[in-house]
């Protein structure tokens, strides 16, 4: 059975993810885990999260690779997908929302930030 509220988070840096799966984890989701786009896709495919947090800059597939994929999926097509990242720059926050995104927070961000984008 799966939660209403289980958040996959794709973030390549262990000390960042773990930070945001410890506020999460705090806050009461249930989170999944993932360092990198790849294995981020096949956890969504058999977990399918309610929402994904997900960096841009990552080895093997970036997060606008990423994203595509999710969306190009009947699986993963409709999970609200989040991009985390220090790419600050407008054409980059403009192409993720294009691909998809329903928010595109710049790192650093507050707690706040952050659980205003998934519960939003």
């Amino acid at each position: 059975m799966k939660s209403s509220n289980t958040v996959l988070v794709i973030e390549d840096e262990k000390q960042v993810r773990e930070s945001i799966v410890d506020i999460l984890m705090l806050k009461g989701y249930e989170t999944i885990e993932a360092a990198d786009g790849t294995t981020g896709f096949e956890l969504a495919k058999k977990h399918i999260p309610d929402v994904v947090l997900c960096d841009i800059m990552m080895p093997f597939m970036n997060g606008f690779e990423t994203i595509s994929k999710f969306k190009g999926n009947s699986l993963t097509k409709y999970i609200k997908f989040i991009f985390l990242t220090a790419k600050t720059e407008e054409e980059n926050r403009q192409l993720g929302l294009d691909l998809g995104a329903t928010a595109y927070i710049t790192k650093p961000f507050t707690v706040e930030e952050l659980l205003s984008a998934i519960e939003s």
